[in-house]
């Protein structure tokens, strides 16, 4: 789960603390949670973007998101051409 924690967003740090406890990293959660809520700024697609590039990174197939709020109206409307569009950037690497 991206938090607010700098380990949980840097891929070296998340690849190193796979290795040292012999765990693999399959799923990256989004910081998209209201304790998480200005992680990476409070554009709901950089938030989405960085974490299937983070998920990339580790060798995560799956990125965790959750629906916008009722209060994050604007985000609602574009949630799932946000998600479509991160699930095609090639960069992602996502299935």
């Amino acid at each position: 789960m991206v938090t607010n924690d700098k380990t949980t967003q840097s891929a070296d740090a998340l690849l190193a603390l796979a290795e040292e406890h012999g765990q693999p990293i399959l799923s990256v959660h989004a910081p998209v949670l209201l304790l998480t809520h200005f992680v990476w700024g409070r554009d709901p697609q950089i938030k989405l973007e960085k974490s299937a590039e983070l998920a990339a990174a580790v060798g995560a197939s799956t990125v965790v998101v959750h629906p916008p709020f009722r209060w994050q109206a604007t985000y609602a409307e574009k949630f799932l051409d946000i998600v479509r569009q991160t699930h095609q950037n090639p960069a992602s690497r996502l299935r």
